[in-house]
């Protein structure tokens, strides 16, 4: 533009400078445009000090951030680290046993937090580069509901406060996609829900509708009582949450945890979506929406109904009256569970939270059979295995629960020390023929 201005310009200077000789007019109009076209035309030099003087607010704003970030999950550890510190440095004083397990409890409590805490920056670093992807697989739906119901009672801890899962019968049973993701989305959802409900209900409710022949849309329901929150703070982003506390106060934060925001860039991954819903006097819905592509032609039936029946309904089962059986979770729900179903072979039933407990339990007793989480704090089972056979204790057959159960992994267990694996949730028929083929196998 300056120079097509100079030349429109140089053009008139010319016809003027033909009718008016006493001035030099070409000159002046060429100064004249020469001026202008100093203050138009962009200095490179200048262009390059913007772009700098742009890349290092950005860069000190990010850093900011980063700082302001690092301070806030420092106060988050600080809190519990302060816990088991304390509560651990107390322990050599304790008067009484109970008082010494009570310690521990709170201890235990502490360490969760942190590990959630971890996890959660975990996802969410991985999430901002983009290195999430997603790993589809077939599954079922029973097996996420199962996990679902043994994790989120053990969360929660304020006794006027349930948590209850509502199910359509007739939606789809095995799907095609990414479950541990969706598991994710779902949790997250719901324990938000149960940090900000002090009484009453956290209701999950499972619904949906089939889109076209081969896929089927997801809807999962959260509802709980007494807590809502406000449009603002829901469409927090990750960066907010960053800034969450600037202007000071736990407040601040206003019903929504790091998990939230997680849950909803799961949910984009994904291709569906979150919303909620503030119902005056009954609290907050949150509506997860997901499409997934569905396997087969089965409905998922009454699926809490059909684990009772085949605990009844098999005949099949060992008297294994007189055997030791241990088990070893970090959830007391998943321990409860597990021994309800090993009730029904009249075995001696031992429990261990950690595997240092188990290690105690295993020195202790005769144990026949060890049913072992894979996935604990502090020792995991397979550290737990290396660590029994380390010290020259008889090792009995130990089963591992897990929640994976993709092909293949019966010989990766195997491999790391255990006997054989039960996916979760248990299926009384695997660990019928589980127990089966252990002690038929001694008896032969």
């Amino acid at each position: 533009l300056p120079f097509a201005f100079l030349v429109i310009l140089y053009s008139i200077s010319l016809l003027a400078n033909k009718y008016i000789s006493i001035l030099d007019v070409q000159t002046f109009l060429f100064a004249f445009t020469l001026l202008i076209m100093y203050f138009t035309i962009e200095n490179p030099d200048a262009k390059l000090v913007t772009e700098l003087e742009a890349a290092k607010s950005e860069a000190e704003r990010a850093n900011a951030a980063k700082t302001e970030f690092l301070t806030k999950v420092s106060h988050e550890v600080r809190t519990p680290l302060n816990a088991i510190v304390g509560f651990a440095a107390t322990l050599d004083e304790v008067e009484t046993l109970d008082e010494a397990r009570e310690n521990a409890q709170y201890i235990v409590s502490a360490s969760k937090n942190i590990l959630e805490l971890v996890n959660g920056i975990l996802d969410i670093s991985k999430l901002e580069a983009g290195e999430v992807t997603l790993n589809n697989s077939d599954y079922l739906l029973e097996s996420l509901i199962f996990e679902l119901n043994s994790l989120i009672p053990s969360k929660i801890t304020k006794e006027e406060l349930r948590f209850t899962i509502d199910i359509n019968n007739e939606i789809p049973k095995e799907y095609n996609g990414d479950p541990y993701k969706i598991f994710k989305i779902a949790s997250y959802i719901l324990l938000n829900a149960i940090e900000y409900t002090n009484y009453g209900e956290v209701k999950l409710i499972i619904n949906g509708k089939k889109v076209d022949e081969e896929n089927f849309e997801f809807e999962f329901v959260v509802a709980n009582t007494g807590h809502t929150m406000s449009v603002e703070n829901f469409n927090k982003s990750f960066e907010d949450y960053i800034n969450l506390g600037e202007n000071g106060g736990k407040n601040n934060l206003d019903s929504i945890k790091l998990g939230l925001i997680i849950a909803k860039n799961l949910a984009d991954l994904l291709g569906g979506k979150i919303d909620f819903l503030n119902e005056k006097g009954q609290g907050t819905k949150y509506f997860v929406k997901i499409k997934q592509k569905v396997v087969g032609t089965e409905v998922i039936g009454n699926i809490f109904e059909s684990q009772k029946s085949a605990m009844s309904s098999s005949k099949d089962l060992l008297d294994c009256t007189g055997k030791k059986v241990l088990i070893v979770d970090d959830s007391d729900v998943n321990i409860r569970i597990a021994a309800k179903y090993l009730e029904q072979f009249n075995f001696t039933i031992f429990a261990a939270n950690s595997g240092k407990q188990c290690i105690e339990c295993v020195k202790n007793n005769n144990i026949d059979i060890i049913f072992m989480d894979h996935m604990m704090p502090e020792m995991d089972g397979v550290a737990t295995i290396k660590a029994l056979k380390a010290m020259g204790l008889a090792l009995p057959p130990v089963v591992a629960l897990t929640a994976n159960s993709y092909d293949g992994l019966k010989n990766e267990y195997i491999a790391q020390g255990f006997t054989d694996y039960l996916s979760k949730p248990i299926v009384f028929k695997d660990l019928n023929r589980t127990i089966n083929n252990v002690f038929k196998e001694k008896a032969e």
